[in-house]
């Protein structure tokens, strides 16, 4: 009798607690779950970031310069939207990527620029799909992830996912990635951590065959890169750094990382055609090697990557002096 006295007041306090908790929550787990703008196309925002941008003070103050923004948003969106149709009605490399056979010899120069276009219009889709969400999100004061950035200057599979879709990463990284021990609890927790994502990742987009198999690559090069970084900050970058100058340790690296970026941007196209057989494109791209296709071909191919790694270092480099130069001026007027 006296035990269940002493509970009883434990048991009120706690049953209090819960209405308290869903009396506090449940009001903005259902907003987050039913939020028009993002509900039918997303992107994903987490429920954490929901709550900061719903609980701004400033979030339903009118800015005098929301209507321009909207505005240009809006040109922008359309503007992409008409060359998305165009790329759709006059190139269609989407066909004549699915087309192609083992069997079969594929001109070199389509293969590329079909690759390199098919692509960019994957691009553009997301940008259509997270664009206007955003749009309509922002008059209602809430910030929704951006859309992607432009794949042309990506050279890394860990830049990929961080600028293509921002609220896909953020939500791995903050539930699955982080929980699960991330980078500060050694090599195997942090291998079991990217596997888990990309496991959530096949399942998100449908967990057929050829989205296992595109995540299991995804993961796969993933760990590599985080392997190859570790090694080079270790060792390779102090001894790079003593025997050759600046700007050819900056070129073997665009050399190497070009490299990479022929070989990994082959792996989306298991996911967007939706067939193992993409990774046939390996194989064509590298078919000079083989004696099968002019040796220029490949270095023609090579070289534009390496074109690409450096303008995107250099743009990298641009932006981090932006950044700084912003600093010290918000600094100084601080």
């Amino acid at each position: 009798m006296l035990r269940d006295q002493r509970r009883q007041p434990a048991d009120e306090a706690q049953q209090l607690s819960l209405l308290q908790f869903l009396k506090l929550h449940l009001p903005r787990a259902l907003a987050y779950g039913f939020y028009l703008p993002w509900h039918f196309s997303g992107p994903i925002l987490t429920f954490a970031d929901f709550c900061r941008e719903a609980e701004r003070p400033d979030r339903l103050v009118w800015k005098p310069n929301l209507l321009l923004l909207l505005a240009w948003r809006a040109t922008r969106l359309l503007v992409w939207m008409l060359l998305l149709q165009v790329l759709h009605h006059f190139l269609p490399v989407g066909a004549f990527l699915e087309s192609i056979r083992s069997y079969e010899s594929v001109p070199y120069k389509r293969l590329v620029f079909s690759m390199y276009l098919h692509g960019q219009n994957f691009m553009l889709v997301y940008v259509q799909l997270y664009g206007w969400p955003g749009l309509v999100s922002s008059i209602d004061g809430v910030e929704l992830p951006h859309w992607p950035d432009c794949i042309s200057r990506v050279y890394t599979y860990r830049q990929m996912w961080r600028v293509f879709d921002r609220g896909l990463a953020s939500f791995m990284y903050s539930h699955i990635y982080i929980p699960m021990g991330g980078s500060r609890h050694g090599i195997v927790r942090q291998v079991a951590a990217v596997a888990a994502s990309f496991a959530f990742v096949s399942i998100y987009h449908g967990d057929s065959t050829s989205v296992r198999i595109w995540a299991a690559l995804n993961a796969f090069h993933l760990l590599l890169e985080i392997a190859a970084c570790r090694l080079y900050e270790w060792k390779l970058k102090a001894w790079l750094s003593r025997r050759v100058s600046p700007a050819n340790h900056q070129r073997l690296v665009a050399y190497i990382i070009g490299f990479n970026l022929a070989v990994t941007s082959c792996f989306i196209f298991v996911f967007l055609i939706g067939d193992v057989s993409a990774l046939l494109f390996i194989v064509e791209i590298f078919k000079p090697l083989l004696l099968y296709r002019p040796w220029w071909h490949l270095f023609v191919g090579l070289l534009l990557t390496y074109f690409t790694v450096q303008l995107s270092l250099r743009y990298e480099e641009c932006v981090e002096a932006k950044r700084k130069k912003v600093n010290k001026v918000c600094q100084k007027i601080n």
